[in-house]
């Protein structure tokens, strides 16, 4: 394509960048400008004076990015109980040694195993903790203020209980901005200056090869 009466080659390469099948660009000194789609690209170039050749690579388009997941949900395990005042040979009390309303807990029983009674808490949103008793019962704790006192009680075991945090939101994924064509994308063809454009051969100059543009402000 032949573009005439352009003002400077930085307005002949414009051309070329909007141009998708570019592969590069003869420009004039008398402001023309082809800017070159043969598919083989330039290959070749011949002296003329007031000519620059230059050819063209696009940037490659940026490879996508990679899909954001989010980290998997931490699992609760033993490391999240407390014992309180020791755990072994305690049950659990609200606000102090005394403090037992049954509101505070809902009891469970017949539980085989300490390991029941907590499956039980990690499963219940409120749960502070736990009071596991010799025959099976499991209290899990949702009074507000959690465990904050314990008694002496033979076959008790209290433990609170501190869920895991939940992780941070993963940063949204964006992908990167597209690349701005610059002039760090032309390269001389045989040295560019003093140059006309050819194609596989110093005297391979069809038409087709080229598109010219005419009077660019």
């Amino acid at each position: 394509v032949l573009f005439e009466d352009l003002p400077s080659l930085e307005d002949c390469k414009a051309k070329c960048v909007s141009e998708p099948l570019c592969k590069g660009i003869e420009y004039q000194a008398d402001g023309g400008c082809e800017v070159w789609t043969r598919s083989g690209g330039i290959e070749a170039s011949t002296a003329f004076d007031g000519c620059t050749c230059l050819s063209y690579a696009a940037m490659p388009s940026p490879p996508p990015s990679p899909t954001s997941t989010s980290p998997p949900s931490p699992i609760p395990s033993a490391s999240n109980f407390e014992p309180v005042d020791g755990g072994v040979g305690r049950a659990c009390r609200g606000a102090s040694p005394n403090d037992n309303e049954e509101s505070y807990y809902v009891l469970f029983e017949d539980l085989p195993s300490l390991e029941d009674c907590k499956a039980k808490c990690v499963s219940e949103p409120l749960c502070k903790g736990i009071e596991y008793q010799a025959d099976g019962g499991c209290e899990v704790w949702t009074r507000s203020g959690g465990i904050e006192a314990s008694t002496a009680f033979d076959g008790c075991t209290c433990l609170s209980y501190a869920a895991m945090p939940s992780p941070p939101p993963s940063p949204t994924s964006t992908s990167p901005p597209s690349p701005i064509p610059s002039a760090s994308n032309f390269e001389p063809v045989d040295g560019g200056v003093g140059r006309a454009c050819r194609g596989a051969s110093p005297n391979d100059n069809e038409e087709s090869y080229y598109v010219l543009f005419e009077d660019l402000p």
